[in-house]
């Protein structure tokens, strides 16, 4: 069983993934993207709901030092993580409405 909090209590986490960690926990609650909720399903004790009616969309951040601006393999990556987030028919290499294999990375 997790930690009971009062319900005037906050936790600000800047990831996801401890978010549900503290979720798992407690009897707080997050909103996390989908697909960290999904993941955590299989090794957390949690309940995945759909958003309240209203929810307004919230902006994901990649964080560096300034040092590693222009590393190329750091480069390389982030264009990964920006391509990963966009929606599965907007990633370059797919088709519009239908599904064909990713680039090889």
């Amino acid at each position: 069983m997790g930690a009971a909090v009062s319900s005037r209590d906050s936790i600000t986490v800047y990831d996801s993934q401890t978010a549900v960690a503290i979720v798992a926990r407690t009897n707080l609650v997050a909103l996390v993207p989908r697909k960290v909720a999904a993941h955590a399903l299989a090794r957390d004790t949690i309940r995945v709901l759909d958003p309240p009616a209203g929810t307004q969309p919230f902006g994901l951040s990649m964080i560096w030092h300034a040092r590693q601006r222009s590393d190329a393999g750091l480069e390389w990556l982030r264009s990964r993580i920006r391509e990963a987030m966009l929606p599965a028919d907007d990633r370059p290499g797919r088709t519009r409405g239908r599904s064909t294999p990713d680039r090889p990375i």
